[in-house]
């Protein structure tokens, strides 16, 4: 399976499939710049399903589906979310969703950090962030299908590329 035939992660929506990852050392200190590319298939319209999460005590960015046509990033889970509502179709069928992270902003008088999703190539909009910094993403807290001990995704992730940069409309 996978979205490139060469195989994916599945997941089940239970604590029993997800993935913790162990280094990220590539990733900066704090975190002003980043983008994050994969795939997604989810398997049912349950909401609250983690594509991706880190948990520094708590706390620390997320990113998942809230329902079956909305998705959220927080910049932090304990504070500053922002959502991207009304995309179609994010059960059942293959997705390929961008999250850029930057430390520039819309609006030139703000210290906002920006977001922008991509869906398939599409932007869906940019979100303003009161966060000047993500929070640290420290080894082993960097989950791939579920945050802490929750929010477990249930579907397809194939082909996550996490860059210590953000990435230009015409490189996604």
């Amino acid at each position: 399976g996978g979205v490139d035939g060469f195989g994916a992660y599945e997941f089940n929506g239970t604590a029993n499939r997800n993935i913790l990852v162990n280094s990220l050392s590539f990733v900066q200190r704090p975190v002003e710049n980043m983008t994050v590319s994969l795939w997604i298939n989810k398997n049912q319209q349950t909401s609250n399903q983690a594509i991706w999460a880190t948990n520094n005590g708590g706390a620390g960015p997320m990113f998942h589906v809230t329902d079956g046509t909305s998705i959220t990033f927080w910049a932090d889970v304990n504070a500053d979310a922002q959502s991207w509502n009304s995309i179609p179709n994010l059960t059942g069928n293959w997705r390929h969703l961008v999250l850029t992270y930057s430390n520039r902003s819309v609006n030139s008088t703000s210290s906002n950090h920006t977001a922008e999703l991509y869906v398939n190539g599409a932007t869906q909009g940019i979100r303003n962030f009161s966060y000047l910094e993500v929070y640290v993403i420290n080894a082993g807290t960097f989950q791939i299908g579920a945050w802490a001990a929750s929010r477990y995704f249930n579907g397809t992730i194939d082909d996550l590329v996490v860059y210590n940069r953000t990435l230009t409309a015409a490189q996604i």
